[in-house]
């Protein structure tokens, strides 16, 4: 929204005024500006949360490739006489490789 030209008039000598009676805090003010509009505002997250961030993806990734391994279901216990009913020479199911 703009200033109008009266607006504008008691600014400059509300400004006058101040060089006059406070020199230093004139300057101060007038080295004091706001940011421009057009420009481009990047924000940065400190180091520290990135690093966080990237320890938490880790973390993530190892639990989802560790549970299924750890979550097996267990093996089939045998019966003690399952495996001599069979016989020598029968040919039945193998035992798994994984048990």
């Amino acid at each position: 929204m703009g200033l109008s030209e009266y607006e504008r008039a008691v600014l400059r000598r509300l400004d006058a005024d101040l060089d006059r009676q406070d020199p230093w805090l004139s300057r101060r003010l007038a080295e004091f500006t706001a940011p421009a509009e057009d420009a481009g505002v990047s924000w940065r997250p400190p180091r520290a949360a990135v690093a966080l961030a990237a320890v938490m993806v880790a973390a993530t990734a190892f639990f989802a490739a560790m549970i299924p391994l750890v979550m097996r279901q267990p093996c089939p216990v045998s019966a003690p006489g399952a495996q001599a009913t069979a016989g020598p020479g029968a040919a039945g199911p193998s035992p798994s490789p994984t048990c």
